[in-house]
């Protein structure tokens, strides 16, 4: 039999009896104690009453370890009724007949029955120094005391270290993240990636051992420790785990590819590598990449999409690639699902199916932020003086643009209304890096945080802000930037016509601001001053086929047809129209007037 008294930190005492002479501890189910915390393994220690009636507790190699009187154990240790067991945040005493374990404070108590007195029991050791910190630049010897320890831990999802009582005074902030690198398409050197069970990594040094980069790039790129146990290196996502993948036999004379069914390599090269695949990743001058077929891929270079003229290769080889890459977002995919919409960290969209989502074969879709650099004069057929008018005066006088149409076009309408930005001008952009440098433009990659990264933005008094896609968290945050008096705004969200997005973008706005559609609605239309349409044409070239003003009608937003592309004959005509309409309302145009940029009487609606 077996008696222990269970307290959690700042929680009561329980006393527990099992009618057994062995119980383990762990996260799951079928351990005889549950404990549902993150610190807290699968299978985390094991108690066990031996012969001569000692218990012994043994840790069973769990990632946070299990410590005894502070100190972490490396094997099965005989417990006495003095001795205090961490288990996360849990502190566990022993009965052997004589009561509950004594308070700390009881250091004279007798060991096991031996007679020997014990040493006194210390306090658990304090987390490890974070980089930089003051404890991690003390002289050899010498130790942090109470009143400099970090704080309890709360809020860490992997404990560094077991509870202690008393007060613990206020952590210093950590250090800012490492500065890294610009990324290309994707990382040149994609390894292993980790897949943390709970959804996100421990921070470097917290669990303690060596470090070392697994060859990921980028603001999030990832670290192996150098000392993780067995349960931590099974959440680790190899290539050959993605889904719908077999371990492959292997044969005696060569090197097993990745995936099922795929052929031998031979011994010496690199199984699973994919040379041409990464070939196009490390292309700057790709912007996007269709896989879909086994032996089909389709590429933009920024003149729209083209098949590739070969095949990427080994089709197992470019799947197990794809997972690899997917698998540097942060977070990463789960294991188990074999439909994958990721952001890389440098802001590259990638989506794809893996069997038996997609029976044929992995399909894929591969999207940089990056935008094509266009003249607006590239998407006006024609050169319409009164587009060219328009769009000029609108980024002079910092108007707020909303550009819609479809995913393959905005790139383009972007990139031209960028390249017409003046260069002595602040510009932050999330998710729409610039093709050529140039001077006060700061470049964010989307994060999870969309809300709070438009909010940095903003803090960073911009005199244009773009977002290069609107994924719909960050679009009440946008229209209260706007609001607040934030000019200068082009953002892009894909949609059929400016109508269909305007509503679109109000019913997301009341849904984040949990406003009435009303209200949402007044916001979207203070927000933007006009709505652009782009399509992709035939040739793969973008155009502006309408341009719009936002107007509130009741609940709903309205959109008054500025200029619109037709023909002589009044309907759309991509080849030989020209945009033309009523223009903007005397509003509007007033605005302009004021900004310094009037607009020709012929643009002014009457």
């Amino acid at each position: 039999m077996i008696k222990l008294t269970l307290t959690e930190k700042g929680g009561e005492p329980k006393l527990l009896t099992f009618e057994k002479d062995e119980i383990t501890i762990g996260r799951v189910s079928g351990n005889d104690i549950v404990l549902a915390k993150g610190n807290v393994s699968k299978r985390h220690s094991r108690f066990t009453v031996r012969a001569s009636g000692q218990v012994e507790v043994a840790d069973l190699k769990s990632t946070n370890g299990t410590y005894v009187n502070g100190r972490k154990i490396s094997g099965p240790l005989l417990l006495s009724a003095s001795d205090r067991v961490y288990v996360g945040d849990f502190l566990i005493g022993v009965d052997l007949g004589g009561g509950v374990a004594p308070a700390a404070g009881d250091v004279d108590a007798p060991s096991g029955g031996s007679g020997a007195p014990r040493l006194p029991i210390p306090p658990p050791p304090p987390p490890p120094p974070r980089a930089g910190s003051s404890a991690s630049r003390l002289p050899a010897g010498e130790s942090v005391s109470d009143d400099e320890t970090f704080g309890d831990g709360d809020d860490e999802e992997l404990a560094a270290r077991p509870p202690r009582s008393g007060r613990m005074p206020v952590p210093p902030p950590p250090p800012p993240p490492p500065r890294r690198p610009p990324t290309p398409l994707a990382s040149r050197a994609l390894t292993d990636s980790f897949e943390d069970g709970f959804g996100s990594s421990a921070a470097p040094g917290e669990i303690g051992g060596s470090e070392e980069d697994t060859g990921s790039v980028g603001l999030f790129a990832h670290s192996r420790n150098g000392e993780d146990d067995i349960e931590s290196a099974g959440r680790r996502v190899a290539a050959a785990g993605r889904p719908g993948a077999a371990p492959p036999p292997v044969p005696a004379a060569a090197v097993p590819s990745f995936g099922a069914g795929s052929a031998p390599v031979a011994a010496g090269t690199d199984a699973g590598s994919a040379p041409l695949f990464d070939a196009l990743l490390a292309d700057a001058a790709v912007i996007q990449i269709l896989i879909t077929a086994t032996d089909a891929v389709l590429v933009d270079r920024g003149s729209g999409l083209a098949l590739h003229p070969t095949s990427l290769g080994d089709p197992n080889a470019v799947a197990d690639a794809l997972w690899r890459l997917c698998n540097t977002a942060f977070p990463p995919p789960a294991p188990d699902n074999p439909v994958v919409d990721v952001r890389l960290p440098d802001g590259t969209r990638v989506t794809a199916a893996f069997p038996p989502a997609a029976p044929a074969g992995v399909v894929a879709s591969i999207r940089r932020s990056v935008l094509v650099e266009h003249a607006i004069v590239d998407l006006i057929p024609g050169g319409s003086k009164d587009a060219l008018t328009l769009f000029g005066s609108a980024i002079a006088s910092r108007r707020n643009l909303l550009v819609t149409g479809d995913a393959t076009a905005l790139p383009h309408a972007l990139g031209a209304l960028s390249a017409a930005i003046p260069a002595d001008r602040r510009v932050v952009a999330i998710g729409a890096t610039f093709p050529r440098a140039r001077s006060g433009w700061m470049d964010l990659a989307p994060a999870l945080d969309m809300s709070g990264l438009v909010r940095v933005a903003a803090t960073l008094r911009p005199e244009h802000l773009l977002l290069g896609e609107l994924m719909g968290s960050e679009v009440g945050e946008l229209l209260l930037v706007a609001a607040r008096g934030q000019d200068g705004l082009v953002a892009a969200l894909a949609g059929r016509s400016p109508a269909d997005t305007l509503a679109r973008l109000t019913a997301l706005a009341s849904i984040g601001l949990a406003a009435p559609a009303s209200a949402a609605a007044s916001l979207v239309v203070g927000a933007f001053d006009l709505v652009v349409q782009v399509v992709t044409a035939s040739d793969g070239s973008a155009r502006i086929v309408e341009v719009a003003e936002p107007r509130v009608d009741g609940a709903t937003v309205a959109a008054d047809v500025v200029l619109a592309y037709y023909g002589d004959g009044g309907r759309r005509d991509l080849g030989t129209g020209r945009l033309q309409g009523r223009g903007v309302s005397a509003r509007l145009g007033a605005a302009f007037a004021a900004a310094g940029n009037p607009l020709p009487s012929a643009l002014v609606s009457k």
